[in-house]
């Protein structure tokens, strides 16, 4: 770690070096007069500056935002501290905040909790392990808090929250934008973005609508082969989304605003991005997915005088359905054929699988209005969430419907006539509703008190239908269905104590709690013995911080020390024959501690460098038995076991210079350096990923209306190996990883009209 940090300093001397040489001569003379920006945030549920909010925030801006050049979330997830995208690919993936992330994202079933929220404005799109392929375009700012926030926004805020705040309808000016852009990946193929948006005032200063689309495709870098080398597919693992959001925005009066926002985006995806060292894995078959998500709200604010009354109504909806390989069962497949005298070899085998959620959301909210030392916030919440996952079990080439059949009558002696391998159909219903209110109290001038509490109680509801020959023939039980249900009533308290030493530096200590959802086994029947239902993580945070401006408004640092201890960790703990049925447990206790720190200076007027830093702990408190995935004997995961995808730090830095050329004509450079440690994958077993360092550059020219920018992210093409998958490569039996991207090479092009 130490080396790092010795060269993120060298470099971030260098780059400033070499900026300050090429500079014009006058960029001396600009040092004391520039100022950092204001960032206003609404994490608490009022507008607000980052520096007074007394928690861990970090806010990225639309203006940095555009000068890195991300297209959504995923893509800034390894530059914020804290923050860490381990299993990275379009449309999936589970974010961990502090270390903490969901540790049974091989097993979501039954609609499982997530540990990190995440929003676009009002709206919840939260799904565990399904992390939403939202663009941030037209974004005016990310907010990502950090810690558990489960008084304000309740479950599935374990560890942390995102939330992208989109730009609203403006009544008073037409606006549009273009942003398009290509680029080549190394080891791969091409790739573009297009993202266009359109404000029209329809009735002046009352009535607006603002369109955004998007169309973006990545063309892949990794090769798919079956195991004999018989069938290849370069650049397999591609992406193609396209979608757009529209928003109408009416204000009849300055006191009341109602805002009808639609998103609607479709996704056509390859093979996921896993491979070995050399980009190359093995598949049984080609997998394809197809990923929808249609998403509304109804966001209406009343000025009370007192208070802002706010309603939010959403609907979400989101369809997945594609192939997972199993290519590893060939063997198994091919013998029972053998043993029963069918004349069938198969040379590949596959799941055909499909996920349906669906969710309603009612929340009301009260925010008190005015200067006076007490400040609260009271509101209601309610969801409820539908979910259907199911899956058949398949085969290259297709096993007739006849020969499942008659093994089947062979196995039950003529009882039963099963006319597939696998059939496994999953329904789940959650219903929950909260309350939850805040208030804080300005004790002095310089002393405030907040404490706040949510009171949740949720009731969820499961069946489950499953069939197929091989669960008989593995000793499973016979067709049938399975019902099950649970309910869980959860207090979740805070408090904070603030002290602020001046108008430019604030001290805090938080106590706070979250929760992440317990659930239901559907699959228990296969497990005999097994537990039905699994307990609702729970996760309480100890947190000091510091927040100050410096140089009079050139400098922001912010601090925060944490340490939060995670109990009632849900893992898988029990598999049924031929690993189908795993079962979800409750494996003890653990916990996460460490350091964040963010700085941003003005060196320059022209010239801002942004440093971060995180040191992480993050480890089990209990000894505990869980499955091993190779099959064998249960394993042993003792006390002080590292959890799995929690580096232990990381590091990054960036420096952003824009600079005259003409009177009305600018340059801009960016570099940026980061840097994450190795880290575990997998609770089970002492299997690790190494860390990775990215080098960004960019540079441009830009005027009021146009902006031109090329780019080279990954400069070095650097093996960003974001961990190591469970199962190991087919024939060879080398470890395979989620890649991130190679290096990648393009231009940019905005236009604003």
């Amino acid at each position: 770690m130490l080396d790092n940090l010795n060269g993120l300093i060298l470099s971030t001397t260098a780059i400033a070096a070499a900026l300050w040489a090429f500079s014009p001569p006058a960029l001396a003379a600009e040092v004391g007069g520039a100022t950092l920006e204001e960032i206003i945030i609404t994490a608490t549920r009022r507008a607000e500056n980052l520096q007074d909010v007394p928690q861990a925030i970090t806010a990225i801006s639309e203006r940095d935002l555009q000068d890195i050049g991300v297209q959504d979330f995923s893509q800034l997830a390894q530059m914020i501290p804290g923050v860490e995208l381990r299993n990275q690919q379009a449309g999936k993936g589970s974010l961990a905040i502090r270390g903490v992330s969901e540790l049974n994202g091989d097993n979501l079933q039954g609609g499982a909790g997530s540990s990190v929220g995440f929003y676009l404005d009002e709206m919840p799109l939260t799904m565990a392990g399904y992390l939403p392929d939202i663009k941030s375009f037209d974004v005016s700012r990310i907010e990502v808090l950090k810690g558990p926030q489960g008084t304000l926004y309740g479950e599935g805020s374990l560890s942390g929250t995102v939330r992208l705040i989109a730009n609203q309808p403006d009544a008073a000016d037409y606006a549009a934008k273009i942003d398009m852009t290509a680029s080549d990946t190394a080891h791969g193929k091409g790739n573009y973005a297009l993202n266009g948006m359109l404000n029209i005032p329809l009735v002046q200063d009352k009535l607006a609508v603002r369109v955004t689309g998007f169309a973006q495709k990545t063309g892949g870098f990794i090769e798919t082969t079956t195991p004999s080398g018989a069938l290849t597919e370069k650049n397999d693992n591609y992406n193609e989304t396209t979608g757009g959001r529209i928003s109408l925005r009416v204000a009849p009066s300055e006191k009341v605003t109602v805002t009808a926002t639609a998103l609607i985006s479709r996704a056509d995806r390859g093979a996921a991005n896993i491979a070995k060292l050399d980009r190359t894995v093995a598949q049984s078959i080609q997998t394809r997915g197809d990923d929808d998500i249609d998403a509304y709200n109804l966001t209406a604010k009343f000025d009370l005088g007192f208070a802002e009354l706010l309603s939010s109504t959403s609907y979400f909806k989101r369809e997945s359905a594609g192939e997972i390989d199993q290519g590893g069962l060939v063997p198994q497949v091919n013998f029972v054929f053998g043993m029963f005298g069918i004349p069938i070899i198969v040379d590949g085998v596959y799941s055909d699988q499909w996920l349906e959620t669906k969710a309603f959301a009612q929340e009301v909210r009260l925010v008190s209005s005015g200067d006076g030392p007490f400040q609260w916030t009271l509101g209601g919440f309610y969801k409820n969430h539908k979910s259907n996952l199911g899956f058949t079990g398949d085969s290259n080439p297709a096993v007739p419907a006849a020969v499942w059949i008659s093994i089947s009558q062979y196995l039950t002696g003529g009882a039963l006539s099963i006319p597939d391998a696998l059939f496994i159909d999953t329904h789940t219903k959650t219903d929950q509703i909260a309350a939850f209110g805040e208030l804080s109290y300005d004790v002095t001038e310089q002393l405030e008190i907040l404490v706040g509490a949510r009171v949740f109680k949720e009731k969820r509801d499961s069946t489950t239908t499953f069939s197929g020959v091989f669960p008989v023939l593995m000793g499973g039980p016979l067709p049938g269905s399975f019902s099950s249900s649970d309910t869980d009533e959860i207090f979740n308290p805070k408090a904070t104590i603030t002290y602020r030493w001046s108008d430019d530096i604030l001290t805090y200590i938080t106590a706070s709690r979250g929760f992440r959802s317990g659930g239901q086994n559907d699959l228990s029947i296969f497990v005999p013995g097994s537990d039905i239902a699994y307990a609702p993580e729970k996760l309480t945070n100890y947190e000091a911080g510091m927040k100050s401006t410096l140089l009079d408004g050139r400098a922001r640092v912010n601090v925060a020390l944490f340490h939060m201890d995670w109990k009632n960790l849900q893992a898988v703990v029990a598999e049924g024959p031929g690993g189908v049925g795993e079962v979800i447990g409750n494996i003890g206790k653990a916990h996460s501690r460490g350091a964040e720190a963010e700085l941003t200076a003005q060196l320059l007027e022209s010239l801002t460098l942004n440093l971060a830093a995180t040191v992480l702990s993050a480890k089990t408190d209990e000894d505990t038995l869980v499955p091993d995935p190779s099959g064998g004997a249960p394993i042993l995961v003792p006390k002080g076991t590292r959890i799995p995808n929690a580096a232990k730090g990381s590091i990054s830095a960036s420096l952003n210079y824009r600079f005259a050329i003409t009177d009305d004509l600018s340059g801009f450079a960016r570099a940026a350096y980061s840097h994450t440690a190795g880290a575990t994958n997998n609770i089970a077993r002492s299997t690790k990923t190494p860390g990775f360092d990215i080098v960004d550059l960019k540079v441009g020219i830009e005027q009021e209306a146009w902006e031109f920018s090329v780019f080279a992210n990954n400069v070095f093409d650097e093996k960003v190996l974001l961990s190591r998958t469970i199962s190991d490569n087919l024939g060879d039996g080398a470890a395979r990883y989620f890649w991130g991207s190679p290096r990648t090479i393009g231009s940019n092009i905005r236009v604003k009209f």
